[in-house]
């Protein structure tokens, strides 16, 4: 009986094996020396470290301050999708929530934003390193997350205050459960947490439909047509029970419709400027500096589908988890193809499939290392040192002379000097005016959102909030010579007072608070 019981306990695990496409266990083998792990691992606590300081003092995106704002104006009683106009889905803002309304000072606001997307850009590589175990064993595990925080894209829109990066920890962790097996419940949950990555933003769909085709589909040739049905009800109950949770929250603040018109209505409209230059320049500057990253990330991907088309399975414990790598694979290529299809191609994008060609990365860098340490060890650490020189030379001398934050906190805090809390400001694009309200509806009148709006009706809007006494000043940037010419000459008639940033300008009604 227990000899029975032996060969039908092996051939469980073998099945399981080979429904998962790969090893048996957390993760691959990775036959390369440790001592070339524990010199990544080094590398890496570095780069972090690094990170942990830059998240502080690099300067800030215009981006942040608009959901920033944001987040402060629905604690200081505006409706988000009602009295104030906001193109992004709610999570981020909500996750702000704590935070804006724990204190009136701005910078406060600001550094401590800051420190919780540094905390979720930290999971977003803890998941990562996860995934580089399940494919390329110890050394992937500090090798993917070393390659995801060299890609200059992620290092940089990675410690933002923007949606992108709450997005990508939850498509990180929609993979881990989606490559961790085929049971049902794996779907409903990453199903589910797929779901909510999209309430941070809507463009995690490309890469998340590619990982969902293929794991549904996956072995399909031998599996009934029952158990496709099954994975992708599964994933679809997630979703959905997600989404309807989503809805009624929305309904029972009264937001609702003001999230269809502003989100699935006004943001599909909204297209930059010279897109198809964008799009060249930000993926060329991208396959330049971290041109390492990519073709190690191809050769991950070659490695994963001449497997899966040689059928090898748990025999060798080299064999990687080839379904996870595949799955991985399809994220990235849809990352990437969706590229070429949204309309605001930008560095955040990016986000949304580095991390998995980051993994896929590791995978390749540890399979040419293994072919070189079988010849030697000598030879191992000479391909490991020049891959990492490659793949974090560049990006690390890009992001070598990090832009301090000083001039925009400056600037902030002067306009903050000549209102009171209570006062609003009108604003095109910069947002420097955070803890004061929004003149306008529209508190961000850049070329995208002018676009949207009559200009009859916008002049005729703003022309009558200039009036409002509670309009107390004007930030000038170039945005600002785009209005109506009436709408131009009524700031210069009604705000006298000037002061001259270089960059941007500012006007108000009357002197600082203080001055004679």
């Amino acid at each position: 009986m227990s000899g029975t019981g032996e060969k039908t306990g092996a051939a469980r695990t073998g099945a399981d094996a080979r429904a998962q496409g790969g090893a048996p266990g957390p993760g691959a083998r990775s036959d390369v020396p440790s001592g070339i792990s524990w010199l990544i691992a080094v590398l890496l606590l570095a780069a972090i470290a690094f990170r942990c300081w830059a998240a502080f003092v690099r300067f800030l995106d215009v981006d942040e301050l608009e959901h920033l704002n944001a987040a402060w104006f629905m604690s200081d009683g505006e409706t988000i999708y009602g009295s104030f106009f906001e193109n992004h889905p709610p999570l981020l803002h909500v996750l702000l929530q704590p935070i804006v309304r724990s204190t009136t000072d701005a910078v406060h606001i600001i550094l401590a934003a800051r420190g919780l997307i540094l905390v979720l850009a930290l999971a977003c590589l803890y998941l990562t390193a996860v995934l580089g175990r399940r494919l390329a064993g110890r050394t992937g595990f500090v090798l993917a997350p070393l390659l995801l925080i060299s890609a200059t894209y992620f290092f940089n829109e990675g410690l933002e205050v923007r949606p992108d990066v709450p997005a990508c920890l939850l498509l990180l962790g929609t993979l881990v459960v989606l490559t961790g097996g085929t049971g049902t419940r794996r779907f409903v949950w990453s199903g589910a947490l797929f779901a909510v990555a999209g309430f941070a933003t809507p463009k995690v769909v490309y890469a998340g439909a590619g990982a969902f085709l293929v794991a549904i589909l996956w072995g399909s040739l031998r599996a009934t047509a029952g158990g496709v049905f099954r994975r992708s009800i599964a994933a679809i109950a997630g979703a959905s029970l997600v989404c309807l949770a989503g809805v009624l929250v929305l309904a029972a603040f009264g937001v609702l419709g003001g999230f269809v018109r502003d989100v699935l209505g006004s943001s599909l409209h909204m297209e930059i400027d010279q897109v198809s230059e964008m799009r060249a320049r930000i993926l060329g500057d991208c396959l330049t500096v971290n041109v390492g990253l990519w073709i190690t990330g191809l050769i991950g991907i070659v490695s994963a589908v001449r497997q899966a088309r040689s059928g090898r399975t748990a025999e060798s414990a080299r064999v990687i988890p080839t379904r996870a790598a595949i799955i991985l694979a399809a994220a990235f290529l849809g990352g990437f193809l969706g590229t070429f299809s949204i309309k605001a191609p930008l560095w955040q994008y990016y986000l949304t499939f580095l991390p998995a060609l980051a993994v896929l990365g590791s995978l390749g860098i540890v399979r040419i290392v293994r072919l070189a340490t079988v010849r030697s060890v000598a030879l191992g650490w000479a391909a490991s040192v020049v891959l990492l020189v490659v793949c974090i030379g560049p990006p690390a001398r890009s992001l070598a002379g990090i832009h301090r934050m000083g001039v925009e906190i400056d600037i902030l805090r002067q306009v903050l000097a000549v209102t009171k809390p209570g006062d609003r400001v009108l604003d095109c694009w910069t947002g420097l005016y955070l803890t004061r309200r929004p003149a306008y509806r529209y508190f961000f009148l850049n070329a995208d959102v002018q676009r949207l709006l009559d200009a009859g009706t916008m002049e005729a809007d703003l022309l009558r909030i200039l009036d409002d006494p509670q309009v107390t000043a004007v930030i000038l940037d170039d945005f600002t010579l785009e209005l109506p010419m009436p709408v131009q000459n009524k700031i210069r008639r009604d705000f006298a007072n000037i002061r001259d940033f270089g960059i941007l300008g500012l006007v108000w009604r009357e002197d600082p608070p203080g001055d004679d």
